[in-house]
């Protein structure tokens, strides 16, 4: 029977000491507390700033002092583990029981360790003991991140010990059990020694342990086969490494009536030579940069508006070159923040673009994101979005006679999702127009669609709700889709007036990376 960790007058006390939660996290707004015992410019200063900011770790009960040189016991550290994975949005709930002589039901630390037990991040002595008070060593630090990482994450780390023997003095000392676990944290950079020892034996600090719960966050968040669960194989990239475009992977593209920017935009020539000026690929990314463009090219009484919405700056596909079916599909960009630009990263499948007579199973436009950084005033309702960016999921149902002819089609059915929908009311990610680098991907099944904002879940569908999103809601897309990556102007009502003082503006990407399912390999291959 599945056991669900329970709430003991033990586990109360012990939350006043390291914030352990049975709820979904929510990261407070200010709620880092100044402890008198950490110094400005402390090494692990903003380590334990982020730790108690997501309630990883907490104060020593007084809400004055952290104590960072405190040992900690095995099940302190034990249930710091639990503490992050709670954090990252996943269940610590265990269905089998280890029998520890010194690890008795009603303990404060007794479902965690059970846990740990069950995942294979933790086990006991020879002895058949835990021995839960004793103080955990930088060596068994070391293998319990390991088995977290290799065991409950299921990844495979290098494990070859040059660098760990180069780095530490004590090398030759460091216990056989442990030495795959040090090689593959050192060779990650998730830990370090002091003064060229790694001190095996050493016990670990409050400090420590805030800084390596803070690291594996990262190192979690930045890996998609630990926060999505599955096992994947990177199968097509771009790095951006080189000093121009590879066109081997991509084409130059357009959308909507650019005669709307001027005549010369009517010329193929002078549009594409206008994508390559403001396509650049340097210093390992790829740079598409926006001008300003007045917002008269928007207005109904300039002659040239046609009425399309989509204006097009710069844009480039993989619609000759690559595409696939299933898999994880991720960015790592710094977003635009001009005032009415659109920066994407999306994918289209089937043919015609939204699908046929299956609705959303034969066809797709998979927005993994789409940027707003402006205030946009909403004319239908009078409301003020703030800038955000959304996911979505596109497909029309059309409807044919015997003879496949399209006699009709239903409305246009999606899913909206942003950064103003907590998922459960649990998360709320970090200012995407930060000017720094933020991860967005898909996780796309044959049962769902899930998406990730820096390592986080925000929304999944199975695009089965025919209520909320009509008749072609029939599942997840079975047609392979192609790479579009994009910088656009729109409708103003949508993203906003543009603003002179606001550009240029680039959309910078340092990579894109498409994952295969490994259940799927054989199923759909990618077709390059």
């Amino acid at each position: 029977m599945k056991r669900v960790l329970r709430t003991t007058a033990w586990v109360l006390a012990m939350l006043m000491l390291l914030g352990t939660t049975a709820f979904a996290w929510e990261k407070p707004t200010g709620n880092f507390r100044y402890f008198a015992d950490i110094p400005d410019g402390y090494w692990a200063g903003q380590d334990i700033e982020w730790c108690t900011d997501y309630q990883v770790m907490k104060d020593m009960g007084n809400r004055r002092e952290f104590q960072p040189e405190t040992a900690l016991s095995r099940a302190m550290f034990v249930q710091i583990c639990a503490n992050l994975v709670t954090q990252m949005g996943q269940d610590i709930s265990y269905t089998t029981v280890t029998e520890y002589p010194d690890v008795i039901e009603g303990q404060w630390f007794y479902d965690v360790v059970q846990w740990a037990s069950e995942k294979g991040i933790v086990s006991g002595h020879e002895n058949g003991t835990f021995t839960p008070d004793a103080s955990v060593t930088r060596a068994e630090m070391a293998q319990m991140m390991y088995s977290f990482l290799t065991v409950y994450c299921g990844l495979t780390l290098d494990t070859d010990p040059t660098k760990a023997n180069e780095t530490y003095a004590d090398a030759a000392t460091l216990p056989a059990w442990a030495m795959d676990a040090i090689a593959a944290m050192t060779n990650l950079g998730l830990l370090a020694g002091e003064d060229g020892y790694f001190h095996a034996d050493g016990t670990a600090t409050r400090a420590q342990a805030a800084a390596i719960a803070h690291r594996l966050q990262q190192y979690y968040n930045s890996n998609p086969q630990c926060f999505t669960g599955k096992k994947l194989t990177l199968v097509w990239n771009d790095e951006f490494d080189g000093t121009e475009l590879d066109m081997s992977k991509w084409r130059y593209g357009s959308c909507g009536d650019l005669t709307v920017l001027g005549e010369e935009f009517a010329d193929p020539d002078y549009v594409l030579q206008y994508q390559k000026d403001h396509i650049k690929v340097e210093n390992g990314n790829l740079v598409m940069n926006v001008e300003y463009m007045d917002n008269s090219v928007m207005d109904p009484a300039n002659p040239n508006y046609s009425g399309e919405q989509n204006i097009s700056a710069v844009w480039i596909d993989s619609r000759d070159s690559y595409e696939q079916a299933y898999g994880y599909f991720e960015v790592r960009c710094i977003l635009g923040t001009g005032t009415g630009s659109n920066c994407a990263f999306w994918m289209a499948a089937g043919d015609p673009w939204y699908g046929g007579s299956q609705g959303s199973r034969d066809g797709a436009e998979i927005d993994v994101f789409e940027s707003i950084p402006s205030s946009v005033y909403n004319f239908a309702d009078g409301t003020v979005n703030r800038p955000t960016i959304d996911s979505t999921i596109h497909w029309q149902h059309n409807v044919f006679d015997e003879d496949g002819n399209k006699v009709g089609n239903k409305d246009h059915c999606y899913f909206y999702a942003d950064t103003k929908i907590t998922r459960d009311g649990t998360y709320l990610p970090t200012d995407m127009f930060d000017g720094n680098y933020h991860t967005i991907g898909v996780l796309w099944t044959k049962e769902e669609y899930i998406f990730y904002y820096d390592g986080y879940e925000m929304y999944r569908t199975d695009c089965k709700n025919v209520e909320q999103d009509g008749p072609g809601a029939q599942g997840t897309c079975e047609e392979a889709a192609f790479l579009l990556l994009s910088c656009h102007f729109m409708n103003p009502s949508w993203y906003g007036l543009s603003t002179e003082e606001s550009y240029p503006t680039d959309f910078v990407l340092d990579y894109i990376r498409c994952y295969q399912l490994n259940d799927y390999m054989a199923e759909q291959q990618p077709e390059a």
